[in-house]
């Protein structure tokens, strides 16, 4: 049978574990947002879709933890402008291969102008 000492050391050796585990998890966050606060342009698609998936399974695991949603909502879009800025570069090579395109030409720059727009939104989201 367990005593109440046993019972009262069983749970204190249970929350050290939980905050073990916090403090790694949050380790863990650290190094990914020195990264991006610092060196914004070392964040990578690759780096930004492995935080996705970790995210979503942070997520499934602690749905209540807010903190991830947000950060979920941020690698999404950071995900987005890498893809639509991938997209204006691809239009860019195609004129430089064939500049006759002239449906390109009208709205390469309306499509930059968009890209800064998003760029725009995401620097006072994360601000």
């Amino acid at each position: 049978m367990l005593k109440e000492q046993s019972i009262n050391e069983a749970f204190q050796l249970l929350k050290r574990v939980r905050e073990i585990q916090k403090e790694h998890n949050r380790n863990k966050s650290a190094a990914y947002y020195m990264k991006y606060v610092l060196h914004p342009n070392w964040i990578t698609e690759e780096s930004v879709m492995e935080r996705i998936l970790f995210l979503e399974k942070e997520i499934e695991r602690n749905p209540t933890y807010v903190d991830h949603y947000a950060e979920l909502a941020r690698c999404h879009l950071s995900h987005a402008r890498m893809s639509w800025q991938k997209g204006i570069e691809q239009y860019k090579q195609t004129l430089n291969i064939n500049a006759s395109m002239d449906h390109i030409k009208e709205h390469i720059k309306e499509a930059e102008h968009v890209y800064d727009a998003i760029d725009h939104v995401m620097k006072k989201i994360t601000d």
